[in-house]
């Protein structure tokens, strides 16, 4: 299995969420309510992303 790196854009909003998206993988994208959840939610999203791509046959 081959590794590979995703640039991900994290966003603080005033209220104090964040919210992560992947420029690259587009409707990639999720929230946390601190920065610490939302690390752990953007890596579940990334994970469900694209084996969602791999299960349509998209290229990754």
């Amino acid at each position: 299995m081959r590794k590979v790196t995703y640039f991900a854009v994290l966003e603080s909003s005033t209220d104090g969420t964040f919210g992560i998206f992947f420029p690259d993988l587009p409707g990639c994208i999720s929230s946390g309510v601190n920065f610490q959840h939302a690390q752990s939610m953007v890596a579940e999203a990334l994970g469900l992303h694209l084996w969602g791509m791999e299960r349509m046959g998209g290229i990754i």
